[in-house]
């Protein structure tokens, strides 16, 4: 019984001609049975590291025709590692399953025999349901013994183990695993199909309501359920939702569902769903497009319909492309400017783009629709996209409150429902904003707390579910805040594994989805993050590879979507992470090209939005590093006029939030450049004029936060610096 043996089926279903509805079910269910990671822990008799239970043999459907029975029986029986015995009266006067089950006794794998109960009682003279040769065991010589067998058998009524728990107890047997893993895996599974169903239902409800489709009779209902799930299930693991932004499971179900309903009755919706079907996403959203057109001329006095064909192109379009979808959302909203989803949606995806005034626009009217209509969830969602959109401006006090109020109804709907992987997800990643905000402020002990809440709640979601792209990137993230706030405690090392296991994950759903941008995006910020530890750690080279493959990304972005002042923002930080490795390997001419790239970029971007803080703010570190190059090339009154256009965004950006311990530290940053300068020159009056502002501001940093080894460290130079120049 060696668990390394190659087996043609994995197993061999035994049952009477009568359970041949069952057998059909259990079938079925089986060969459908996909083994995600989690389960997979050995060698089994199925073969090392199983992806699937197929192929399962069943009788009477698998025999070829024209051979003998009995030949055939035992070739498919020594092929099989396991035999599932479906028990029932008619099964227990079955002389056929009788030798069945003999015959895989008398192979010695007697103890791989799994029965399953479908109707009648073990030991009843009436309605026995287990045949002889499981009832007793079998001798040496390959004869039934008058001995008993202890039997433990699964039983699928529901008075017994029902249909879920039984199928768990089957793979569980297959593949040595507990049967409770395997059965939470299905519960799962049965709560996301049964939340899917409820979604395709409500559609289809309300377009049969509308007169938008003909009625179906139940096969076909069937028929249609499936094909939408199938679809969903496909295009769930590349959506950009999955991995950041553009497509909720609530919103492409709703879309193909709408597809799927309408093929039936308009030749371009079977277009699209063949389109779909073969993966051919931006024909289906062209499709969709002129379908959208037509309904919104149509329809004058039908608006909300031609929002909701436009909210359902812009869940299409954001397979492929956010900006696409942004627009749809925008036109769903011109047709009804109170459709929630179209108002979250458009909403953060302008907030992505780096559009704050569109972004809080929308968030604040969902965030008023939502408590009108008692909706938690939208205020939920309009309360933690707010949060991020306040924290970008700077004013953490807003954001604070936002994302607390966030979490509130999250945690409140995750000990509600425990069971409901999305609440459970809404509190991790509220944790995960709230523990940025602190970490804003420089309260990195709280900052940890929330993030490590976060983490533990996304480690569990994402070890439940290996194959969820949304879940492993979560853990991405987490992963990531984790590895900052072991930067600012000083303890490198764990920081560089947090940020390598964080890159890891997004390199893998950058892989799975080449032209999804927020995966790209996200695979560029890991890089990113990665090299600034490296940097830290003294690991110059590694570092320098880590930047220029996130610049690679960011410039591809850029390119591509030239309007996002996201992706414009993000290759300006990209080329300074680059310029810093060649400054500091002497490059000078190489790196203050690429710091005035990032300067010129950032200055249009505050010219578009001029209150727009984290532009501000990555303009004020542009000039800073355009300034140190100079000040290296000695030209020190070019150097001083930079850092005084920074020092002036900086100063700004302090006054407007006295809380923002990151500011507070930029502006100490500043001054010690000021310092540097005016050593050159020979100024030392003002060189620790400069010196004693920085460290003034440091120390109040160090007073707030004495946790923050980063900035005790700061402070300690400032100190230095003084006492040398003073001395």
């Amino acid at each position: 019984m060696d668990p390394n043996h190659s087996y043609r089926y994995t197993a061999f279903l035994s049952y009477s001609h009568r359970d041949n509805g069952w057998a059909s079910r259990i079938h079925r269910a089986l060969e459908r049975f996909r083994i995600d990671d989690r389960l997979r822990e050995r060698a089994t008799f199925i073969g090392p590291d199983p992806g699937s239970l197929r192929p399962v043999f069943r009788d009477r459907e698998d025999f070829s025709a024209g051979e003998s029975l009995d030949r055939q029986t035992r070739e498919a029986l020594e092929a099989s590692a396991f035999l599932i015995l479906l028990c029932s009266p008619s099964a227990a006067q079955s002389e056929y399953v009788n030798q069945e089950v003999l015959l895989f006794k008398q192979l010695g794998r007697g103890e791989r025999i799994i029965p399953v109960i479908l109707d009648g009682e073990p030991d009843s003279p009436e309605v026995e349901c287990f045949p002889p040769a499981m009832r007793y065991r079998v001798t040496k010589t390959g004869r039934l013994s008058k001995k008993k067998e202890d039997i433990i058998a699964a039983d699928v009524r529901s008075t017994g183990d029902g249909w879920t728990l039984t199928l768990a107890k089957i793979v569980a047997r297959m593949i040595g695993v507990g049967t409770d893993e395997v059965f939470a895996r299905a519960e799962r599974e049965r709560r996301n199909r049964l939340r899917i169903r409820a979604i395709i239902g409500l559609v289809i409800a309300a377009l049969a309501t509308g007169g938008a489709i003909f009625a179906y009779k139940s096969h076909s209902q069937q028929q249609t359920l499936t094909e939408i799930e199938t679809l969903v299930s496909k295009y769930s693991i590349v959506s950009p939702a999955q991995g950041a932004t553009t497509t909720s499971t609530e919103q492409l179900t709703d879309a193909i569902t709408a597809i799927v309903t309408g093929a039936a009755r308009d030749k371009r919706y079977a277009r699209a769903l063949r389109s779909l079907k073969d993966g051919k996403v931006e024909q289906a959203e062209e499709l969709l497009r002129v379908l959208a057109e037509e309904t919104a001329k149509r329809v004058d006095t039908e608006s909300k319909r031609a929002a909701e064909a436009y909210r359902r192109l812009g869940a299409i379009a954001g397979l492929g492309d956010p900006k696409r979808a942004r627009e749809a959302y925008a036109k769903a909203l011109q047709y009804d400017p109170s459709d929630s989803d179209a108002l979250y949606w458009h909403g953060w995806l302008s907030l992505l783009a780096g559009n704050l005034t569109a972004a809080e626009k929308e968030l604040n009217r969902l965030l008023e629709i939502s408590k009108e209509k008692g909706d938690g969830r939208g205020v939920f969602r309009a309360h933690l996209r707010l949060g991020e959109l306040a924290r970008d401006r700077g004013n953490l006090d807003a954001a604070l409150k936002h994302q607390t109020s966030a979490n509130r109804i999250a945690s409140a709907d995750a000990k509600a429902t425990p069971g409901d992987v999305e609440r459970q997800r809404d509190l991790s990643v509220s944790s995960e904003k709230l523990g940025d905000i602190f970490y804003s402020t420089g309260d990195i002990g709280k900052a940890l707390v929330y993030y490590r809440k976060g983490l533990k709640i996304s480690k569990s979601l994402a070890e439940n579910d290996r194959k969820n792209p949304q879940l492993q990137r979560d853990l991405s993230v987490l992963l990531e805040r984790v590895g900052d706030v072991l930067v600012a405690q000083d303890k490198i090392d764990e920081a560089v594994d947090s940020y390598r296991q964080s890159a890891t994950i997004r390199k893998g759903l950058a892989a799975l989805a080449p032209d999804n941008e927020s995966w790209q995006r996200d695979h560029s910020v890991a890089l990113e993050r990665l090299g600034d530890a490296l940097h830290f750690k003294g690991e110059q080279a590694e570092a320098l590879a880590s930047y220029r493959k996130s610049l690679a990304i960011s410039e591809k972005l850029a390119t591509r979507d030239t309007e996002n002042a996201g992706r414009q923002y993000d290759l300006a930080i990209s080329a300074t992470k680059v310029g810093d490795m060649l400054r500091i390997s002497g490059k000078l001419d190489d790196a203050l090209s690429l710091y005035k790239q990032s300067r010129n970029i950032c200055e249009k971007l505050v010219k578009d939005q001029p209150t727009n803080a984290k532009w501000n703010r990555a303009l004020s570190v542009a000039f800073v590093k355009v300034g140190d190059v100079l000040a290296e090339k000695k030209k020190t009154s070019e150097a001083l006029k930079s850092y005084e256009q920074a020092l002036r965004i900086r100063e700004k950006l302090v006054k407007s939030d006295q809380s923002n311990a990151v500011w507070q530290r930029d502006l100490a940053v500043i001054y010690s450049k000021f310092a540097s300068a005016y050593q050159s020159t020979g100024d030392r009056d003002r060189a620790i004029e400069a010196l004693e502002k920085g460290k003034d501001i440091i120390g109040g940093l160090v007073q707030h936060a004495p946790g923050n080894a980063a900035w005790r460290r700061d402070f300690e130079w400032f100190e230095e610096r003084i006492s040398e120049l003073r001395n």
